[in-house]
């Protein structure tokens, strides 16, 4: 990598990278829908995008869904019973592969 952009300086261009971040175990309804300011993918697009080098953020499958498919909705399944400690109230599944 060293390397690399040693190279690309010596021509003034700049090396593009990605980055991926994944959460595990996050509980279904987390962050709201209805308010702008409390959105949690709002919230973490603003927090990634105030790094100076990161030119986008991608929440999910972002552009690679459809918006107007059902597909790129996830189901959210309710428990048959809360009185279940073990359970969690809500919880989703992925229609992605």
């Amino acid at each position: 990598m060293k390397e690399e952009v040693e190279a690309v300086s010596r021509t003034g261009d700049t090396v593009g990278r990605r980055f991926e971040v994944v959460a595990h175990g996050v509980p279904a309804g987390l962050g709201t829908y209805a308010n702008w300011d409390e959105r949690l993918d709002g919230l973490l697009a603003w927090s990634v995008m105030s790094l100076q080098a990161v030119k986008a953020v991608e929440i999910g499958a972002g552009v690679t869904v459809r918006s107007r498919s059902i597909a790129g909705h996830d189901p959210i399944h309710y428990a048959s019973s809360l009185t279940d400690p073990t359970r969690l109230p809500a919880r989703t599944t992925t229609r992605r592969p």
